[in-house]
């Protein structure tokens, strides 16, 4: 968790408008995974595993922030969603394929595309 920390200073997210900082948090992911496509085109394996980490920790701060109480069922639906693109990031890492990182691309697009709609960012 030590990254999404630095991320959180370097980035000045604060947890005081969590629908507005989900939504950033999409972005530093989808961020991460287009860095490691990149760093797959360009067959630098740790590039690949950086940008994989930071991914990591996003969608895992992602995982950690859901609230049962504020979202009931859509929780579990959400905590099922983040547990698949975590186990995306380990199969980009595992098989170097750039698909798999663009299919987690492609879900956290959609997240976040949601999340601006219903907070009214769009």
């Amino acid at each position: 968790m030590a990254l999404a920390a630095s991320y959180r200073h370097m980035s000045g997210f604060t947890p005081t408008r969590p629908d507005h900082d989900t939504v950033t948090l999409y972005d530093a992911a989808i961020s991460a995974l287009g860095d490691a496509v990149e760093a797959i085109g360009r067959d630098e394996i740790e590039g690949r595993c950086r940008a994989v980490y930071r991914a990591t920790e996003v969608v895992t701060t992602l995982y950690l922030r859901l609230d049962v109480k504020r979202f009931g069922e859509l929780t579990d639906d959400l905590a099922d969603l983040y547990g698949h693109i975590l186990g995306c990031l380990v199969g980009i890492n595992f098989y170097n394929d750039p698909r798999i990182a663009q299919d987690a691309i492609e879900l956290l697009l959609s997240l976040k595309e949601k999340r601006s709609a219903a907070v009214g960012m769009v």
